[in-house]
């Protein structure tokens, strides 16, 4: 939930989220306003989020995965235009505001002229007149425009520039290494480089820049670019880096990049998760989106100063295709490449590298499915990534606190992560109901007794029984629970009719039977807090009286039949039997 609005409508709607803010729902413009005003502070949640699964145990830092996914940018594709079209449109644009000015200047000339006759004959000051909402829209369209090519330009100078002095700079390192008579020196002292050449060369590369035609700026969202995503198509994206690691699929590392490649990633992001950590992964398995000779460099170096074993595939294989175990020595004369590729064919880097995807990219999918953080609503570069951040720290919240996660903890005298002991049933004393958790209250759909038997959960808040037919109005929930509020009631239901009943004689005749039981004699038999049998389409009961009369709910028997029917009457029986009061509310 990251919409503005939907939090404002949540905290008027949702109980939990009605606590937090102790009842004083913000407005949504408030909630965006804060968001943008201290989005820095927020996206600093993620590392907290992680120094505080790394004091629960979870995470290890043994083998971590490394992936990107493209975040769709708050954009039009459609909004994007390319530096031969802008400059096409550039002339089209200023010849039709010159055409305008023209036009607007005759249009003034004219209204000057009425105006002076106007004043001399009634003596009345002239006022000038606004320029043309057509006009108005063209010049801004122009600026943009303008702006757009500006920077196209601009970055093709940049990416000259550097290119240019790099050159130079390797020139410089062959002439001195030709001069010393090949004596192997393989690089030129920082004092030789003649930095002023360097800086003129350069120079000229930028001045003789262009951009390339196809070389596109979207006008909404400057920053995002023109990303091909997992389904082929190509939309306005950036490239959402993540650092997972193993152990609890904690997000150790995440970061947001422009760049549609993830090549340029691999160094800074595994430095981020040892710099968030404190500690050096001990193996990170990638995919062939890093692969490159730098990384692959880069990799060794890594492998030799922190001990993080990169596995980097080198290429793409089909579905089901199993590469060939390699068998001999390696060939002395083998790259890189061809090193990392022999690794991965074997049985321990299959294996190792098969982790890879079980790792990361549940993650990622989890995120789009549940949180909807694969579209951006902010935009700019720094929205996106404070926006990311707060995505991934979300995700390792819900890893921490997900009612149905196991607790770990770290035993003091091995280090090692362990579970404690469950205090949930056996298999052997199943849960009567298969049920399921949120906000703390039990929700089960009643059906046949025996379906139900294949429960295994025990309640963790309040028992709220529902049937999967039922439909609630707006206030159901906070009505029903209100009388739980007296420690003596242990089962409330509330009025129920049918729904539609004109549609048949059967419904009409039902639901003048079941408005008669709730006018009357529910509640009479309330005031005594007696109900003899809350109707099962919807009932809440306390979690005490279910947990201690599961057993005899789940194999009671009637002249040895096991029950199969009238669910409510029992559960009723069993909470009078405690010494509960059962009400109508």
């Amino acid at each position: 939930m990251r919409s503005s609005r939907a939090i404002e409508r949540r905290c008027a709607d949702d109980v939990a989220l009605r606590y937090l803010p102790a009842g004083q729902g913000p407005d949504f413009r408030s909630i965006a306003k804060f968001r943008r005003r201290h989005l820095d502070a927020l996206a600093g949640l993620f590392v907290q989020t992680l120094q505080l699964a790394t004091q629960m145990g979870l995470v290890r830092m043994g083998r971590v995965a490394l992936d990107g996914t493209k975040l769709r940018a708050n954009a039009r594709k459609r909004k994007a235009m390319s530096y031969q079209r802008l400059v096409e449109r550039e002339a089209v644009v200023a010849a039709e505001v010159d055409r305008l000015r023209e036009l607007t200047d005759g249009m003034l000339a004219d209204a000057e002229a009425t105006d002076a006759a106007e004043a001399a004959r009634f003596g009345a000051d002239g006022r000038e007149a606004d320029l043309p909402g057509e006009l108005a829209r063209r010049e801004v369209r122009l600026a943009k425009m303008r702006a757009a090519k500006q920077a196209l330009e601009a970055e093709a100078a940049a990416r000259a520039r550097a290119h240019a002095e790099a050159s130079e700079r390797d020139r410089q390192a062959r002439d001195a290494d030709d001069g010393a008579g090949g004596g192997g020196a393989a690089a030129v002292d920082e004092a030789a480089v003649d930095e002023a050449a360097v800086a003129a060369a350069g120079e000229r590369a930028a001045a003789r820049a262009t951009p390339k035609p196809t070389a596109q700026r979207n006008f909404t969202d400057p920053d995002a670019h023109i990303m091909k995503n997992a389904d082929g198509a190509f939309i306005e994206a950036y490239n959402g880096q993540a650092v997972v690691d193993e152990t609890a699929q904690i997000i150790v590392a995440a970061d947001v990049t422009t760049c549609a490649s993830d090549c340029p990633s691999l160094t800074a992001m595994l430095d981020q998760a040892q710099h968030n950590t404190g500690v050096a992964p001990g193996q990170a398995p990638v995919d062939a989106g890093y692969c490159s000779e730098g990384n692959l460099a880069a990799a060794a170096d890594r492998l030799a100063e922190h001990g993080t074993e990169v596995l980097m595939a080198t290429g793409r294989l089909k579905h089901g295709d199993v590469p060939a175990t390699p068998r001999g020595r390696i060939a002395k004369n083998a790259t890189r490449k061809q090193r990392m590729a022999r690794k991965l064919r074997t049985k321990p880097g299959r294996a190792a590298y098969a982790r890879r995807k079980a790792i990361v990219e549940p993650v990622f999918g989890q995120i789009a499915t549940c949180q909807d953080g694969k579209r951006l609503l902010l935009r700019g570069l720094a929205g996106a990534r404070g926006e990311w951040l707060l995505t991934c720290a979300g995700r390792n919240l819900r890893q921490l606190f997900h009612p149905r996660r196991p607790r770990h903890r770290v035993d003091s005298d091995s280090g090692r992560l362990t579970a404690p002991t469950s205090n949930r049933p056996s298999a052997s004393t199943p849960d009567r109901r298969h049920l399921r958790t949120r906000r703390g209250v039990l929700y089960g759909q009643p059906d046949d007794r025996s379906r139900r038997r294949t429960g295994r959960r025990q309640p963790y808040g309040d028992v709220l029984l529902v049937d999967s037919d039922t439909v609630w109005t707006g206030d159901t929930l906070s009505e029903l629970i209100k009388p739980f509020a007296d420690p003596r009631i242990g089962g409330v239901t509330t009025r129920q009719r049918v729904l539609d009943p004109q549609r048949h004689f059967l419904t009409r005749w039902a639901d003048w039977l079941e408005n008669s039981r709730v006018k009357y004699s529910m509640p009479a038999q309330s005031v005594l807090g007696h109900v003899g049998c809350l109707p099962g389409r919807t009932i809440a009961f306390r979690r005490q009286i279910v947990v201690k009369a599961m057993d005899e709910f789940m194999h009671g028997r009637f002249l040895g039949v096991f029950l199969e029917i009238s669910d409510d009457r029992t559960l009723t029986n069993l909470a009078l039997k405690q010494g509960y009061r059962t009400v109508y509310q």
